[in-house]
């Protein structure tokens, strides 16, 4: 793989853990929407399942973002002679 190769793979992997984490800012943010408006007229279950959701799906999210970050450092560690516009990049 050259070095352009990686930093196009390594720049795909960012903007998809970008997208993860804004993905995971939007469900934080209609969960608590929902949970101030509807709050106190929902019965117990549906509070139960609607937590239960969100925290499932939010949990996936750092799941995605851990993993495409993960993919990143091994893609910049993994190119022999490293890549030189990341250099100065630090985590």
């Amino acid at each position: 793989m050259t070095e352009a190769e990686a930093l196009e793979l390594t720049v795909m992997c960012v903007d998809n853990a970008i997208t993860c984490f804004s993905v995971y800012v939007t469900m934080t943010f209609a969960y608590l929407t929902a949970s101030y408006l509807m709050g106190s007229s929902l019965s117990t279950f549906q509070a139960l399942v609607l937590s239960g959701l969100y925290v499932f799906s939010s949990g996936g999210m750092i799941v995605c973002m851990y993993l495409h970050i993960r993919t990143w450092s091994e893609l910049r560690a993994g190119v022999p002679g490293g890549i030189a516009a990341m250099d100065n990049i630090s985590l």
